[in-house]
């Protein structure tokens, strides 16, 4: 599927740092807890008010064994800048999840917004692009045959990052 554009310039992919082998997104059910360590969530605060925000936290927690220690509104402008995490001991943090509805297009603003908050970030620090269903109904589950899944899994390919990883929140009966 194609990628929306909206004259954003791309970023500059320069070298990987340490050399490793491209990301491969993963889905899993479940992922163990980094004793000491605490999720740092991104979400737009249109997107995900505070009741639905709060649901998110504790799927979080509970579908990928990540206990959630600080949430920042961020807005996805494709202007982000250094800022992002100053005011975080990242040394407490991993990994940092950024919440985003499926149904939306991974467009190259969206795209450059997520490969400048991982420039942020240090290398030992993951980013979880984490596609949850329409938060405006309260579902934030996402079929397993999703192709919009899929779209983003190929868009944040393309980033070429293995420190960014995809994941969904799924329905667990």
């Amino acid at each position: 599927s194609p990628v929306v554009d909206i004259d954003t310039p791309l970023p500059d992919p320069g070298p990987v740092p340490g050399n490793r082998p491209a990301a491969q997104p993963e889905v899993t059910d479940h992922i163990p807890e980094v004793p000491g360590k605490k999720a740092l969530v991104l979400a737009s605060p249109t997107a995900y008010p505070e009741p639905v925000l709060d649901k998110a936290c504790t799927y979080i927690s509970t579908q990928f064994g990540a206990p959630v220690g600080q949430v920042l509104p961020v807005r996805l402008t494709g202007t982000e800048d250094e800022s992002t995490f100053s005011d975080t001991d990242m040394e407490a943090v991993d990994p940092v999840i950024l919440l985003h509805e499926v149904w939306q297009p991974p467009i190259r603003g969206v795209l450059y917004a997520i490969s400048q908050f991982r420039k942020q970030l240090p290398e030992t620090v993951n980013l979880w692009v984490v596609l949850t269903g329409d938060a405006a109904d309260g579902n934030l589950s996402v079929p397993d045959n999703s192709e919009q899944f899929d779209m983003w899994v190929r868009a944040v390919r393309s980033l070429d990052d293995p420190g960014i990883t995809v994941k969904t929140m799924m329905n667990h009966g």
